[in-house]
């Protein structure tokens, strides 16, 4: 649980605790507001998170309409909460920690000049108060004293606490002495000390909540006034007067503020003395109500939403070692260090292992909080080491009486460019933010207009880059990899259309052209597929025959203007058969197929850079901005060894781009020897380099290394390149190996 969370809470509970003790503060028992502000100083101090069904926030986040406005407030306060490890230098942190600590110097500071100012105070000598004072002992020595510094009686310190006295303290009469020292004893009996300083802690912590500044304030005064209830009742009601006289007898006259110690005057007289004279003993309604009371609003409003998952028991217990205190707020390099500390245990790994095959939590993980936390956090956190990650979805609209509906998929991928400064919380707010933005691009548009395929695609390239820009920053780029559009396409004329003025237009949807139908509750619910999800079914082996037509004995020599439109051609008359190739070549199932080796490097390296061409190529005609190269991911190696328990490893990821310098001149086969020969360059420096030289080089070596091997493959027609921000290089060892 974050600061910011934590603050949050807080606050409401002390509105909560004084706005009832505004309206009850003479029906309820004293007792029952120094029970909620003790609650509320241990959740403005303790970092945990109680989950509760019976939680106020557990009723928001199921009510709709709380959620819808609730949600973004409380992410915003997650996120910002104050960050610890290596972002503990941004800005707002700064802030908070230079308040902080001035706050604690200022407090300090007081009570060392306090400590100093008193230090010479000497024992009582009244025998009266001598002779009270052993006729009420408490298990903690209390040492009674005087001096002529001060001009009210005061406690101080906790574990042998101290009751300082003025020094003409001995011209009260008996009375009022007894009842000045009964009040200070009710304040080390209840401990005030240690709540003062408490709260005090709270208050440096908590300084930029005003609604902390006010429980302090608060506090003090119920403490003083439930010391006074305790010696009325140990004396009687029939001393309200003379106890009340002797209040005014001896108010204070302020000398600074003190937070660690507890007069016997501080708060306001008048609403002393008015409690006072109402004081009565506490009918048995009150006690059951302050009960209640008591029980109720900590239950309410200390606790969070409560986690409604599906995971069992000893898998939800296991998850939630990785929810460390502040994560959403930490680093992502601090965040995956921590976990990858966790999952060097066996036992761990083994179970991380295990639980990352459980089908049923991944199809949950949209819906369920900790399937979500495991697959969309600790997945991507601890094991992708931060490379950049590909995520896809779908929008279509839902008219009735169209024949096709307008869809659009897409591609978009997440680089994080500096895992020290962008935060877990950002990162996923970034990606859900363009899922967020992209849902509703078709329902905002008009009927007429999603039928224009080329009025379309302008305003999506448009609004897809606008949301890529918005999301990006330093430490993030977000950049829409790839997308397609089918428009809107009317069922002939004659047919009836009453019913579209009733139609529900755009929802985001995993699509599957081939056949599929929505049930009612699918279609009232908005869906995500990520990337890796199955969009389409496996490709069949009628659908390879079609494409391996292509494959022709001269294929090789044709020139890449020629074959690619062939492909195209192909791609275009059977959509959904170029989805489920396209498909089962992402997934990797080609290898699985029927088919030749020669024709399974035919699917998956010919066909998809052809496909990645024309796709860029069908970019550039829409919206009219210069083609790109096309990108492929290369391929992510990892090489490892463990002697005795202690691991040592290195791991590659890299991406690369090729330019075509005329297509009209460059042949399939020259194109496919220069990227295959890097590809299997790259491969076999990596498998043939031991682990023990891969440990000695460092990131930018391996990168001048795979750009050297790109080099090398290419020719004047065909350009590879690479670079620092597509190569992800990292090592760890923890043997003792000695590397020159």
């Amino acid at each position: 649980m974050s600061l910011l969370e934590m603050s949050f809470q807080g606050g409401v509970l002390i509105l909560i605790t004084a706005l009832l003790r505004a309206g009850m503060k003479n029906r309820l028992p004293r007792s029952t507001f120094f029970a909620l502000w003790m609650v509320v100083v241990a959740r403005l101090l303790l970092p945990v998170s109680l989950p509760s069904a019976c939680s106020a926030y557990t009723a928001a986040e199921q009510s709709p309409v709380l959620r819808e406005n609730l949600a973004p407030m409380l992410r915003t306060v997650s996120a910002a909460g104050v960050p610890s490890g290596r972002d503990a230098a941004s800005p707002w942190a700064v802030l908070w920690a230079v308040g902080a600590i001035a706050l604690a110097l200022y407090f300090i500071t007081g009570y060392l000049h306090f400590r100093q100012k008193y230090r010479f105070s000497l024992p009582v000598e009244d025998g009266f108060a001598m002779q009270w004072m052993l006729e009420h002992p408490l298990r903690r020595p209390v040492s009674l004293r005087q001096s002529d510094q001060l001009d009210t009686p005061l406690t101080y310190g906790i574990l042998r606490p101290v009751i300082l006295l003025p020094k003409k303290i001995d011209q009260a009469g008996a009375g009022q002495l007894s009842y000045i020292l009964a009040h200070e004893m009710m304040h080390i009996r209840h401990f005030d000390t240690a709540w003062k300083l408490l709260s005090t802690m709270a208050l440096c912590l908590h300084w930029f909540n005003p609604l902390v500044w006010l429980l302090c304030a608060l506090l003090g005064r119920d403490l003083e006034l439930l010391c006074d209830a305790c010696v009325v009742q140990h004396f009687g009601e029939s001393s309200k007067s003379s106890y009340a006289m002797t209040l005014i007898h001896m108010e204070e006259r302020k000398s600074g503020l003190l937070p660690f110690g507890s007069y016997f005057s501080k708060t306001a007289i008048e609403e002393r003395i008015s409690a006072i004279m109402r004081a009565k003993k506490a009918s048995i309604a009150a006690i059951v109500a302050a009960t209640v009371l008591v029980v109720a609003i900590p239950t309410v409003f200390a606790t969070s939403a409560a986690v409604s998952t599906q995971m069992l028991p000893e898998d939800v217990k296991m998850l939630q070692q990785f929810q460390f205190p502040g994560w959403e707020s930490m680093s992502i390099a601090e965040f995956r260090e921590r976990a990858n500390i966790l999952l060097d245990d066996p036992q761990t790994l083994k179970w991380y292992e295990e639980v990352n095959t459980d089908d049923q939590y991944y199809c949950l993980k949209d819906d369920d909080p900790m399937c979500k936390f495991l697959y969309d956090v600790l997945n991507e956190m601890s094991l992708l080491q931060w490379k950049a990650v590909d995520y896809g979805g779908a929008v279509t609209t839902d008219y009735p009486w169209f024949a096709d509906q307008a869809v659009l998929e897409y591609f978009f991928t997440a680089n994080v460019l500096d895992a020290e400064r962008l935060t877990v919380s950002e990162y996923r707010a970034a990606v859900d933010g363009v899922y967020a933005d992209i849902d509703p691009l078709l329902s905002d548009v008009e009927r007429d207009l999603l039928a224009n395929q080329d009025y379309m695609e302008g305003f999506l390239a448009e609004k897809l880059a606008d949301i890529a820009e918005k999301w990006s920053r330093d430490s993030l780029r977000i950049s829409i990899s790839e997308y397609s559009y089918m428009p809107l396409t009317a069922l002939e004329d004659g047919t009836d259309r009453s019913a579209i003025d009733g139609s529900v237009p755009g929802k985001r949807s995993d699509i599957d052209l081939n056949g599929y139908t929505e049930s009612e509750e699918q279609r009232s619910s908005v869906e995500r597929s990520d990337y890796v999800e199955r969009r389409y079914p496996p490709a069949t082996q009628a659908d390879y025959d079609s494409l391996l037509r292509l494959k022709t004995a001269d294929y090789s020599s044709m020139k890449l203007e020629t074959f690619n439109r062939l492909l195209m051609d192909w791609a275009d008359a059977d959509y959904e058969r170029m989805e489920r190739v396209g498909s089962s070549t992402e997934s990797g199932e080609v290898e699985n197929a029927n088919l030749t080796a020669e024709e399974k490097t035919f699917i998956a390296l010919t066909v998809r850079m052809s496909g990645a061409e024309n796709g860029m190529q069908v970019r550039s005609l829409h919206t009219g901005n210069p083609e790109e190269d096309p990108s492929f991911t290369g391929g992510d190696f990892v090489k490892q060894t463990a002697v005795d328990g202690k691991a040592a490893w290195s791991e590659l990821y890299y991406q690369f781009s090729y330019h075509i310098s005329d297509r009209a001149a460059v042949t399939v086969g020259e194109r496919d020897r220069c990227v295959e020969g890097f590809l299997n360059a790259v491969q076999r420096f990596w498998e043939e380099t031991p682990l023990e030289d891969l440990l000695r080089l460092s990131e930018a070596e391996v990168v001048s290394h795979l750009q050297e091997l790109a080099a090398q493959n290419s020719t004047q027609n065909v350009a590879i390149s690479t670079d620092s921000d597509r190569i992800y290089f990292e090592s760890m060892n923890e043997q003792e190996w000695k590397l020159d």
